[in-house]
């Protein structure tokens, strides 16, 4: 069932996502402000010692996440620095063509660093040439050639389930409502190879960055560059079958005429001169008719992604490493919190887990798959808390019942 109520307009076509969409597929990313989590985990506890002890743990937390944060937004900063192609700034120092490979190779490291960081996953290979198999309902069959890649990869997170309004002839053109599988966020990372070209980014020696919102996934294709609209059958009928239909009548139409006028010299060259024009113009309609669709097409492509475009180059860097600050706070805070208000201890690495998963789930109503491992790294790196035997862990100050 299709719950109504919108929460977020995604373009202009009537696309939303309802306030209480549903998942295809479990994921670790925690969809809720650090600041509000914190606040929320606050006003649970007693007034009093507990609960000013746990505050200084989350600023202390804070803290470190930021300085982790900042400095690797130092390090991929200089390692981006000459491969950015938006760049404003001179470089002092010449960079060759290895040394640009070396550099672009650590970029991507990083990246991918940062992006496991912020709960991204990478589609693999078949499922991208899948995605150029189909398209949506108002999507466009896309051709991707994908050797012309030095590096591409493609990171896709938040599996929602929204809701499309069409309206279609065999529906009488009543409105419809369809459910479409999102990518809530998903960022393509791609640099060409010396001898490629592409139109608008054919760069070689520059990495580009590129993130997006709400995209179907069965859309993912409209985003790689290089791509070549793929016409159907439906639209390859459209454009020649007029045409087509065109040339037959005026041959049948100068056949008539070249039989009245049989016995006129006059007649047969003006029939020639005739049947001469008339194909080269229906030629010439169907070309326009071709270039015609395929704007469409492009421009409907470039209206569509307008909307959903995020950031790009450097601004996806920063906006990765924030999101991947903001969830390993989250996760570190919610295990402290489980471990802080445990009835048992020392609690085992497996029930932690599934507490925090159990917590999330009460807090959003989702299955979130709680990366424990992530939070006990942390908080064990700060000394929050201790170690037991059996792979078990408490924390300090002493468990509160509640």
């Amino acid at each position: 069932m299709v719950v109504q109520e919108r929460t977020e307009e995604l373009s202009r076509t009537g696309e939303y996502i309802p306030a209480n969409a549903s998942h295809w597929r479990i994921e670790p990313f925690i969809p809720v402000p650090p600041s509000d989590l914190t606040e929320y985990l606050q006003a649970l506890l007693p007034a009093g010692p507990v609960r000013e002890s746990f505050a200084a743990v989350c600023d202390q937390l804070l803290r470190w996440v930021h300085q982790q944060s900042f400095s690797q937004h130092q390090q991929l900063d200089a390692a981006y620095a000459a491969l950015d192609p938006d760049r404003d700034t001179s470089l002092l120092m010449d960079r060759q063509v290895d040394e640009q490979t070396v550099d672009a190779a650590d970029v991507a490291r990083l990246m991918r660093t940062a992006l496991d960081a912020a709960d991204y996953l990478e589609l693999s290979r078949e499922e991208l040439e899948a995605a150029c198999e189909v398209s949506s309902l108002w999507g466009v069959r896309l051709k991707v050639d994908f050797e012309i890649f030095q590096h591409l990869g493609v990171f896709a997170r938040g599996d929602i389930v929204g809701v499309r309004e069409i309206r279609r002839p065999q529906g009488f053109y009543r409105r419809e409502t369809l459910e479409v599988e999102i990518y809530r966020r998903l960022i393509v990372l791609f640099q060409i190879k010396p001898n490629q070209i592409i139109e608008g980014e054919g760069q070689a020696d520059r990495l580009y960055l590129r993130m997006f919102k709400n995209i179907p996934k069965a859309d993912v294709d409209m985003l790689l560059p290089g791509s070549k609209i793929r016409f159907g059958w439906f639209d390859h009928t459209k454009i020649l079958v007029p045409s087509l239909g065109g040339i037959g009548m005026t041959l049948w139409k100068l056949v008539r005429l070249v039989l009245f006028l049989a016995v006129v010299s006059t007649g047969k060259l003006l029939l020639a001169l005739g049947l001469v024009f008339a194909t080269f113009g229906y030629i010439a309609r169907s070309v326009s008719s071709y270039f015609n669709t395929r704007k469409k097409y492009e421009l409907n492509m470039a209206r569509s992604l307008f909307f959903q475009k995020l950031d790009s180059n450097a601004g996806v860097i920063f906006r990765v490493l924030e999101e991947a600050r903001q969830q390993q706070y989250r996760e570190a805070v919610l295990a402290y919190y489980a471990l802080l208000t445990a009835t048992e201890v020392p609690m085992g690495r497996r029930r932690l887990k599934r507490r925090c998963e159990r917590m999330l789930r009460d807090l959003l109503e989702i299955e979130i798959m709680f990366e424990v491992d992530d939070a006990l790294q942390v908080l064990q790196r700060l000394k929050m808390i201790q170690e037991h035997a059996d792979d078990c862990w408490s924390c300090e100050p002493a468990p509160l019942s509640l």
